[in-house]
């Protein structure tokens, strides 16, 4: 790495709060940019959708940032995760998690994600004429959702908001906020799992209980690590995800009327939704085992490397005219959630999540808008994830 000061740093800057950064251009540009990471560390960083996706699958891009001596991407330390894991130990994890997180008991809960969204909806008709979706349907829908999965007590939910940001933030967050919030999150999780020893249920985390159990396949650690990661997964991307995908129909009525014209549309307008504002300027993070090229760079062994989603997302040469949201998109695959060993295991609970959320919302308020001017929207920066602080909606 050269010792002049690199351009860019991370997260990016946005200068409009629905319009991406606009370094991701010049990082497609320049295809291998240096950077500072959040962490203060040297850093690398590419953003062409198939140098993301090549970073994604390829195996000498490792994963575990437990490794001694590793550049870490933030200030603390990388929670123990599934996430975190390379083959063989995220082979045997992901295997019994899947077993776990079936389609059959994913497809079970369509019923209650109808319910939920009902029941919030009318809670917001019941409250008057105006609403921030945020807070009154964004938020407590995931959350309900991923804790019903997991055989969270209803009691218990409203902790994990705190906890969920806690982790999430890169910027402005002591160490030892973080790390007290995992410690209280993991001896919350270490008594759920006891009571479901006592009595399971049908629930993931009986499930993954009985793999630590009966079959001896996950140890303690493993097993809370892993409903941790699904717990936050489950919750913080997707209730930001579906304020982005309100606030940008809102802001493109005539994709909206096309929209509601045509309602079989909404599985691949979901996609697109995903690809044209996913929740943050995020990245995957790898360390390089092997030098790596691309183009004309090369990448030394042990660096650390962003893989900048969003930036490969808005790729003119994966998706032309990328920069305009277009529902009948021909073929919108997006990497917003992840591709290769560690593509997101919910994603089929996400996209169910997404699709009944946005018709159901769009289906009871026919006359939905928003009650700010575009400019007025908030963006939180500074996150690993990010998404719109609130949609203030009128109808």
């Amino acid at each position: 790495m050269t010792e002049e000061t690199p351009k860019f740093t991370f997260p990016f800057h946005r200068d409009y709060p629905t319009r991406c950064p606009v370094d991701f251009a010049a990082l497609r540009e320049e295809r291998v940019a240096e950077l500072t990471m959040p962490s203060g560390s040297p850093g690398y960083m590419v953003g062409r959708y198939e140098d993301v996706r090549r970073v994604l699958l390829d195996p000498r891009c490792s994963a575990d940032l437990h490794r001694p001596g590793v550049p870490l991407m933030t200030n603390w330390p990388p929670l123990e995760s599934l996430n975190f894991t390379d083959p063989p130990q995220h082979t045997r994890l992901r295997r019994l998690v899947a077993k776990a997180f079936t389609p059959e008991l994913v497809e079970s809960f369509r019923p209650r994600i109808h319910q939920l969204t009902n029941e919030l909806l009318d809670e917001m008709e019941q409250g008057g004429d105006s609403a921030d979706i945020v807070e009154a349907y964004a938020h407590p829908l995931p959350i309900n959702m991923i804790c019903d999965l997991l055989g969270v007590p209803r009691g218990d939910r409203s902790q994990f908001r705190k906890w969920s940001e806690a982790f999430l933030v890169l910027e402005n967050n002591p160490v030892d906020e973080i790390q007290a919030a995992a410690g209280e999150l993991r001896e919350y999780l270490g008594s759920l799992v006891a009571d479901k020893r006592r009595a399971p249920g049908d629930d993931v985390l009986s499930a993954l209980v009985a793999a630590r159990d009966v079959d001896d396949q996950l140890s303690e650690g493993e097993l809370v690590s892993t409903a941790t990661q699904l717990l936050m997964a489950g919750h913080e991307t997707t209730f930001l995800q579906i304020g982005l995908c309100v606030a940008t129909l809102l802001l493109h009525p005539e994709q909206l009327a096309d929209l509601r014209e045509h309602p079989e549309l909404m599985p691949n307008a979901v996609e697109e939704l995903m690809r044209y504002q996913g929740p943050g300027d995020g990245a995957a993070y790898r360390i390089l085992l092997e030098d790596m090229t691309f183009g004309d760079t090369t990448i030394p062994a042990g660096s650390g490397v962003l893989a900048a989603i969003s930036a490969a997302n808005r790729d003119e040469e994966r998706f032309p005219d990328a920069g305009r949201l277009d529902i009948r998109r021909e073929d919108p695959r997006h990497l917003t959630l992840g591709h290769g060993i560690h593509h997101c295991l919910g994603a089929p609970l996400v996209r169910m999540e997404m699709q009944i959320a946005l018709t159901n919302l769009f289906d009871r308020f026919p006359t939905l808008k928003l009650a700010c001017t575009e400019d007025e929207l908030e963006w939180m920066p500074g996150r690993l994830l990010s998404g719109f602080r609130t949609v203030p909606v009128t109808w």
